[in-house]
């Protein structure tokens, strides 16, 4: 069964740090994560390797492995030419402090960074950084994007609110799957993450789960009705929030 990590988005800024949002995560007996790279403390650009080791050390400790890192910046960033090389220089960072964390045995074999891409984007954009996460062994997963993108992440809300099947479609998507975000935690969107487990299981088994708890007002239990129906694949009911 694809494994459910917590992503470090909208926990950092409620837990003062990083490190403080790992202890969270950890406190609620979750041991994949995935790092926000747009938190101060772990943007690629301002850890120098001292810092990237201390990271891994601090994951290590906890008894952690980073699934892979979240840089979810403005889309718009990768479709105008005064600020597309800078967001894909971004991009790039965070695939090598992936690389970096796998190597310091903090990271699984193949960590996904997750990026919003927008539908058009600077011609050449999307083939540097799928270029980057080649080279370096990093999977880069387009949310939203290019319809030739490589690897798709999806998020599992807007899909819900919207009545798509969202099992059926993963299955579509078939092996370019390499993260289900479940980003809403109401009955609609969780009622559809078993079936989504199973889906992946048969369509991409090494995609990854990720729950972003950026817009819950109750983090706490939106990852404990997350991780309710996301074990029991569908046989449970999502309780009430």
């Amino acid at each position: 069964m694809p494994s459910l990590a917590v992503s470090t988005r909208g926990l950092r800024d409620r837990s003062g740090s990083t490190l403080a949002a790992l202890d969270w995560v950890s406190e609620r007996g979750f041991a994949a994560v995935v790092l926000d790279a747009t938190a101060a403390d772990a943007r690629p650009r301002n850890l120098d390797r001292a810092a990237r080791r201390e990271l891994a050390a601090g994951l290590k400790r906890r008894g952690q492995g980073a699934v892979g890192l979240d840089l979810l910046i403005p889309a718009e960033h990768f479709e105008s030419g005064a600020t597309a090389d800078r967001a894909a220089g971004a991009c790039v960072d965070a695939i090598g402090l992936a690389a970096e964390l796998r190597a310091f045995g903090a990271a699984i074999v193949e960590p996904v960074v997750c990026v919003s891409m927008g539908a058009e984007p600077v011609a050449g954009v999307v083939e540097s950084i799928e270029s980057a996460g080649e080279r370096d062994g990093v999977r880069v997963a387009m949310l939203g994007g290019p319809d030739d993108a490589r690897l798709l992440a999806v998020e599992l809300g807007p899909w819900a609110r919207s009545g798509v099947d969202s099992a059926t479609r993963l299955v579509e998507i078939g092996s370019r799957l390499a993260a289900v975000r479940v980003d809403r935690f109401d009955r609609r969107t969780l009622t559809q993450v078993g079936a989504c487990v199973g889906a992946m299981s048969v369509a991409s088994p090494g995609a990854v789960g990720v729950a972003d708890l950026t817009d819950s007002a109750d983090p706490g239990r939106a990852l404990e009705a997350c991780a309710q129906v996301w074990d029991v694949m569908g046989g449970g009911t999502p309780p009430p929030l």
